[in-house]
């Protein structure tokens, strides 16, 4: 069973804490989007490790309703059988572009997952990074990929 914080403490939270872990409990994860000092801006899920014992799922470089949408994909995919793997390209989440999916380093999990990492207790969970491509269908790790799409998407496996 995984350990989380609404299991000790739910009482004493905040009403967005509070909103926040019923959203879990409601529709099996919640999202959390974060815009950074840089300006980047990503959103990230919290519920799938603890629901589907699948990793989580965190997403750059996209305006807060497309990631969360997309996170919605994931979840609802993942519900009815896929599961995504480090590594693994799919053409089931974004129409007409493969993406794929990175596992997080353990630091950049406490970096930018914080309030996943809150959530678990600060135990170990898993998180994969959907990768989306450029228009031409290149990743940012990819030769001729503009700068500024490389910038959006920073490569959290490493």
């Amino acid at each position: 069973m995984v350990r989380t914080v609404a299991q000790k403490w739910f009482q004493r939270f905040s009403a967005a804490d509070k909103k926040f872990i019923q959203n879990i409990k409601k529709f099996g994860f919640s999202t959390t989007n974060v815009v950074n000092d840089e300006g980047l801006s990503f959103c990230y899920s919290t519920g799938f490790w603890e629901n589907l014992s699948h990793p989580e799922i965190i997403v750059f470089g996209l305006e807060n309703e497309v990631a969360h949408d997309l996170i919605w994909v994931c979840y609802n995919r993942i519900s009815e059988g896929l599961s995504f793997a480090n590594l693994e390209q799919s053409d089931q989440i974004l129409n007409d572009y493969e993406c794929v999916f990175k596992l997080v380093s353990p630091l950049n999990l406490k970096e930018h997952l914080c309030f996943a990492d809150w959530y678990y207790c600060r135990e170990q969970f898993e998180a994969l990074q959907l990768h989306w491509p450029d228009k031409e269908g290149r990743f940012s790790w990819e030769e001729g990929v503009d700068e500024y799409f490389k910038l959006d998407q920073p490569d959290l496996s490493k």
